[in-house]
């Protein structure tokens, strides 16, 4: 190496390693997430060995995690008593914004270990890592699943403040989201529009954790649940929702779903797709980390960009209206408006 240059190499190496050290502050973060560390630490400053004691922490091995979280801000340590910082409290669960379910819950952090698996064959590193695919490993692991279904409600609720108004919905219409979870985004889009109805549709399993849900908002006499497949029969609409659901599925998989609600639509129906789109260019953009997080989870999952989406629709007789973001770009995600289109001279593909 010649030695003028060991200076610059040496500061670039420095800049490399930096994203090493990341991702153990991420795993640190997750752990005390899994564990609620944030929420036993409340408001005050609490003592390390009654945090360990609530906890069921190792208190040697929390102290020592506490002590890196220090360093990048999110906690602050002294005389053996530990307080959360304004970072540290986004971590709690009962706070808004929280970010605790973002690290809690189950998905690509369970199988980033197994990526070079999906870099050398395709496939993705979460069934490599634990012997069935995602949405297996969710039915049978209940607690995980409520974890997951608690980081989709909170998602949903962010988008609820920042995208309701970008959907569009006629005022008196039948909603049937397709694939929604427990419902948070329905029955918000539900309580915006007094005349509107809803229609859920997603897994059985989803289906049964929905009911509370649905109940808890008060729109249950407003909402039919339906326990099917999303690339089977889907209800008659007037207006469509699949919300974060496109980019868990391989194109012949989404061409499937969105065939399905094609057949089910009327003339004047209307979809709106939320889902990140992946600008064109070299620049950073969450939508592209957001794109490996679905290649490592699902088989075929992929974050698209406009034209990809736009070719999607049209394969399968939906015409792209158009394409809204948030208020100030507040969130990543996108609200794709399609329309009724001409079915492609083939049929529908799906």
């Amino acid at each position: 190496m010649n030695p003028d240059t060991l200076p610059s190499s040496l500061h670039l190496a420095a800049a490399v390693a930096e994203y090493q050290e990341a991702s153990v502050v991420a795993s640190c973060l997750r752990a005390v997430a899994r564990m609620k560390i944030p929420d036993a630490i409340g408001d005050e400053a609490l003592e390390l060995a009654e945090l360990a004691r609530i906890t069921g922490a190792d208190a040697a091995a929390l102290s020592r995690v506490l002590r890196l979280l220090e360093a990048h801000e999110f906690v602050s340590l002294e005389h053996e008593r530990v307080r959360l910082t304004a970072r540290g409290a986004l971590l709690r669960s009962d706070v808004i914004p929280s970010l605790w379910t973002m690290f809690a819950a189950p998905g690509f952090a369970d199988a980033a270990h197994k990526l070079e698996h999906t870099l050398r064959t395709g496939q993705p590193a979460f069934a490599e890592a634990h012997k069935m695919p995602f949405w297996e490993f969710l039915r049978h692991h209940q607690n995980e699943a409520q974890l997951f279904d608690e980081n989709m409600r909170r998602q949903g609720e962010l988008l609820n403040l920042t995208m309701l108004e970008q959907i569009e919905a006629p005022h008196d219409a039948v909603v049937v989201d397709v694939g929604g979870g427990t419902g948070s985004l329905l029955c918000a889009l539900l309580a915006k529009h007094p005349g509107a109805r809803g229609v859920l549709v997603d897994r059985a399993d989803v289906i049964e954790r929905a009911r509370k849900a649905v109940n808890d908002t008060g729109a249950a006499d407003r909402v039919s649940l339906v326990a099917g497949d999303l690339m089977e029969e889907i209800p008659e609409g007037d207006c469509y929702l699949l919300a974060r659901i496109l980019h868990d599925w391989s194109d012949r998989d989404a061409q499937k779903i969105l065939a399905g609600i094609r057949r089910a639509a009327h003339p004047s129906s209307v979809l709106n797709i939320l889902e990140m789109v992946v600008p064109e260019g070299s620049g950073r953009d969450v939508s592209k980390y957001s794109d490996i997080t679905m290649l490592g989870l699902f088989d075929g999952g992929r974050e698209r960009t406009e034209e990809e989406f736009a070719g999607l629709l049209s394969s399968c007789g939906w015409a792209l209206d158009k394409v809204v973001t948030a208020p100030n770009g507040m969130v990543p995600t996108r609200v794709l408006v399609a329309r009724v289109g001409p079915l492609p001279a083939s049929g529908i593909v799906g």
